[in-house]
């Protein structure tokens, strides 16, 4: 199996090429648009964590459970960081992932289940 690194556009946004591969074959990022698009839940205004990233961090905080938040999300990231564009790029913090999650909401985390 050979393998490739992702080329990545210098003006992408983090959050846009942060995937969790795995869980892509399980959920796929279409999915998660769906249900966002059917709780009206998008942001207004995308900054540097956008909703599918924030479902992705949930999904992931369940598969993570001893790590902290900001941890499970750098632990996402790790293989991206070393391909980005910026290597001086900063993970968001706790404060805005939490932020996020409480824009977020329950409704468009019930209709996703793992099957």
């Amino acid at each position: 199996m050979s393998y490739s690194l992702r080329q990545i556009a210098p003006e992408s946004k983090f959050c846009h090429d942060l995937h969790v591969d795995v869980l892509d074959q399980i959920l796929p990022v279409s999915l998660i648009s769906e249900v966002l698009s059917t709780c009206d839940a998008w942001e207004e205004r995308e900054r540097e964590l956008n909703m599918v990233t924030v479902i992705w961090v949930i999904i992931a905080m369940g598969l993570l459970p001893s790590l902290s938040i900001p941890h499970v999300l750098q632990k996402m990231a790790q293989g991206l960081r070393y391909v980005w564009p910026d290597p001086d790029i900063s993970l968001p913090g706790a404060s805005a992932l939490s932020y996020r999650r409480q824009q977020l909401g329950v409704e468009p985390v019930r209709p996703i289940h793992l099957t």
